[in-house]
């Protein structure tokens, strides 16, 4: 894990994630805040620490991005 941050949407809606690499350079991970998710904006993407962008992440570099939720629950 490399950061815990929290998303606010133009609702007004806190969306509390993970950034997480994947020491593989491997990502699998295709639920909501995937790379391809429709949801992300640019405003939302800007808000992701260090200047990640999930969405050009290459598969190799193994960034991403899940809920904390999902990753608790």
């Amino acid at each position: 894990m490399l950061a815990a941050f929290t998303m606010t949407d133009s609702a007004g809606v806190a969306h509390k994630c993970l950034l997480i690499r994947n020491p593989w350079g491997v990502v699998y991970y295709n639920q909501e805040w995937y790379k391809d998710d429709p949801n992300w904006t640019d405003a939302l993407v800007a808000q992701v620490p260090f200047g990640v962008d999930v969405r050009t992440q290459q598969s190799s570099e193994g960034l991403f991005v899940v809920p904390i939720a999902k990753f608790i629950g």
